[in-house]
């Protein structure tokens, strides 16, 4: 008797613990199957050539957030990679004068704006393209441009992304910008 009344305390206690909101037991976390699922559908972005890797081009311009302005970078690295962005500030997007500067992303295609961080009332409207890429196997249809926010890929909303995959480019218009980052294409 006293075994059966053990026996119903124990069942009774695991289903209450495995039925928590907390439970471990059948809620796991951090799991290696939780991190595949994540990360399978996870954007990959899309790799410079290797010759490329490493190699970048800086642009830095001083504006007063009251007037605005715009920021254009253009440049050709070794792999007939080729590249163009142009930057438009509206009057009144920030306060005060900062040192904006406009990267090429030294492993992938997009660009690295900064000071990283900076946030703007008005989002800033980037265009950019970036020729020579090897573009096999993206899909025109899924290609997105945006940044990743605690691990998590936002897509930028922008007025039209294209993708030419022969002539292995990648464009960008006016991808609103409401605060600076790593933007870069992923399929």
């Amino acid at each position: 008797m006293k075994r059966q009344l053990l026996f119903s305390f124990l069942i009774v206690g695991l289903l209450y613990i495995g039925c928590s909101d907390n439970s471990t037991i059948i809620n796991p976390t951090n799991s290696e199957l939780t991190k595949k699922a994540v990360q399978g559908t996870m954007p990959t972005l899309i790799k410079l050539p290797i010759i490329s890797i490493g190699k970048t081009t800086k642009v830095t311009s001083k504006i007063d957030g009251a007037f605005g302005g715009t920021i254009k970078i253009k440049g050709e690295l070794k792999g007939g990679i080729k590249f163009v962005g142009k930057l438009e500030i509206p009057a009144g997007a920030f306060e005060g004068t900062l040192n904006f500067t406009i990267e090429l992303d030294k492993k992938y295609a997009g660009f690295n704006f900064g000071p990283e961080g900076t946030t703007f009332d008005k989002p800033l409207l980037f265009s950019g393209k970036i020729e020579g890429l090897n573009l096999d196997g993206v899909d025109p249809k899924t290609l997105q441009f945006g940044f990743f926010n605690n691990g998590n890929f936002e897509p930028a909303v922008y007025e039209k992304v294209k993708v030419d995959i022969k002539k292995g480019k990648l464009e960008v218009k006016k991808a609103q910008l409401n605060h600076f980052s790593r933007y870069n294409w992923a399929k």
